[in-house]
This record gives C-alpha cells, structure tokens and sequence, in this order.
C-alpha cells in the first residue's frame, strides 16, 4: 500500500506462479484494497474460477490483469490435481471476462521441458514492454 500510494496508483505488480498466490491473499486480508494501474500474473498458480473471492480481491485492486497462460504448463497440471481445481495459468480465467483481462496464450511460441518459467524468452519480453510502457 505505501509503494502504491507514494507512485499515486500507478503501479505495476508482477506476479509468477505461487507468488499469485501470496498477493491475492495479501489483497484477500486487506480491508481497503489499493488500486493498482495494472497487475501481471504469470504462469498464476490460482484457481481458473474468476467468482473465486481471492481473484476477486484481485480484480477490485487493479484497473487492468494480463494474464499468461501456457496450456502445457506441468508444474500447474500438478497443482490442479493437488487443488482439485483448473489453474490459471494453464487454462485461463473460466469464464474469461472481458475489458478487464488480456490474456497472452505462450503454448505456440514458447517450448521447454516443464513450460513453466519463461519470462526472460524473446516474445515474452515483446508482450511485457507492451504492457509496461
């Protein structure tokens, strides 16, 4: 909240994997939300289900989400089957919600053994300038 408020809501926040995690129950635990100008989240290991109250936490803190996906992603297909639900960095918002959501989907561009952590490849980093600037 003091970083948010000293750049008068123009921030960035950028989350990977489990760190999704600990910001939206960070948002969760709030009682007033920031607004952030735009929150990232990257291969987010957070439930897919845009009703959820943490992601809903998100939603009523940011003015616009990215969100990357990568429909291959194995250390997400093992957390849906811990979590018992979809994950959504590997299937994406369900149900997507528009305006408010760019997704970006990696699984055609971006190739490796896991499909997990590729935030420093080419067309990553093409996809991030466009957001950050």
């Amino acid at each position: 909240q003091q970083v948010n408020q000293f750049y008068k809501g123009n921030t960035t926040v950028l989350c990977h994997s489990m760190g999704s995690r600990f910001f939206e129950g960070m948002l969760h635990d709030q009682t007033i939300l920031p607004v952030f100008q735009h929150v990232i989240l990257f291969s987010a290991d957070l439930s897919s289900d845009t009703s959820d109250p943490g992601f809903v936490s998100i939603l009523n803190a940011t003015k616009h989400i990215s969100i990357f996906q990568h429909r291959k992603d194995k250390p997400l297909l093992i957390s849906s089957r811990v979590h018992g639900n979809n994950r959504m960095g590997r299937t994406g918002p369900e149900p997507a919600i528009a305006n408010l959501i760019t997704i970006y989907d990696m699984t055609d561009h971006i190739h490796g053994f896991q499909n997990h952590a590729h935030i420093n490849k080419k067309w990553v980093k093409e996809k991030l300038i466009t957001q950050l600037f």
